[in-house]
């Protein structure tokens, strides 16, 4: 799945515009929705070099977002709600990374 269509899937999911997701917008949900694409994203193979590279910003930025979401997920409900929601909707973003 490429960065437009996770892009198009979490905005509606967290009904942020993708214009804000692909600018410099700092407000919190447009922030979460796109580190929710740059962990998705992560999670089907992309490295962090090349997410920062398709998002303009440095791969400590992208390291940062994907472990906020991935720790999210474990502790947060609202965010696990979202997650479960997208995925069941999109049953190709389950797949993990390999270790």
């Amino acid at each position: 799945m490429s960065i437009p269509e996770l892009t198009t899937i979490v905005a509606d999911a967290y009904g942020v515009k993708e214009s804000d997701i692909k600018g410099r917008n700092r407000r919190q949900p447009v922030a979460i929705a796109r580190q929710v694409i740059y962990y998705y994203a992560y999670l089907l193979g992309d490295t962090y070099e090349s997410i920062a590279k398709k998002f303009e910003r440095t791969h400590g930025a992208i390291l940062h977002g994907v472990e906020k979401i991935t720790g999210w997920r474990q502790d947060d409900w609202q965010t696990k709600k979202i997650l479960d929601g997208i995925e069941a909707a999109y049953p190709c973003l389950c797949k993990r990374r390999a270790a």
